[in-house]
């Protein structure tokens, strides 16, 4: 694939098919009316759940090392802004990639670097 923009394209397909695969964070599926409104033009899903942050960042932590795949980093966002002494919702950040995979592309096309590896937030909305 000579084209980076087609690439990033496929990049983000896979992280949709990632994410619809791990439909238990929507009360155990996604809502087909709302699939729609749920994708932003900029290739972000949001997904209501009725899980706390910290359950359901553990429950994605815990079915992405099932499928092989590799966490790199997991971010308290709340818990740094704590020790900042400022006041934030719940929110964590996982970080995670398949080394195998992305270091070709992105030895191929650097700039992915900036996409990869995969993000994904987990936040307290403000109606709780």
């Amino acid at each position: 694939m000579k084209n980076p923009t087609a690439l990033r394209l496929v990049i983000a397909v896979l992280a949709i098919a990632l994410f619809t695969s791990l439909g238990f964070l929507a009360r155990g599926r996604w809502q087909e009316s709302s699939r729609k409104e749920q994708m932003k033009a900029n290739g972000i899903i949001d997904l209501a759940c009725t899980h706390s942050v910290a359950e359901t960042a553990d429950r994605l932590e815990t079915v992405l090392k099932a499928k092989g795949i590799k966490v790199f980093s997991r971010i308290d966002q709340a818990a740094e802004a704590k020790a900042a002494g400022l006041t934030m919702r719940p929110m964590v950040l996982l970080i995670f990639g398949d080394p195998k995979a992305g270091t070709p592309l992105m030895n191929r096309y650097p700039s992915l670097a900036m996409d990869l590896p995969l993000k994904a937030l987990v936040w307290e909305s403000a109606d709780g």
